[in-house]
């Protein structure tokens, strides 16, 4: 079985209990896309490649405001 990385995440943030926080890395940033992963509650959306220190950055954010 093959899962897109949204799908995954819906299923994730679905079964666990607080949700994860999660952040996508992808090469689309579309509208469509963005906008799923908002409804989806990704925490964040970092382009690919996503350099170390961007992800480090995004990380120590979101674990400041968790």
């Amino acid at each position: 079985m093959i899962v897109e990385g949204l799908e995954l995440a819906e299923r994730a943030r679905a079964a666990a209990t607080p949700p994860p926080l999660i952040v996508a890395l992808t090469d689309d940033m579309s509208p469509d896309t963005l906008m799923r992963a908002e409804t989806l509650g990704f925490a964040a959306v970092l382009r690919k490649p996503a350099s170390v220190e961007r992800l480090d950055a995004v990380l120590g954010i979101l674990g400041a405001s968790a």
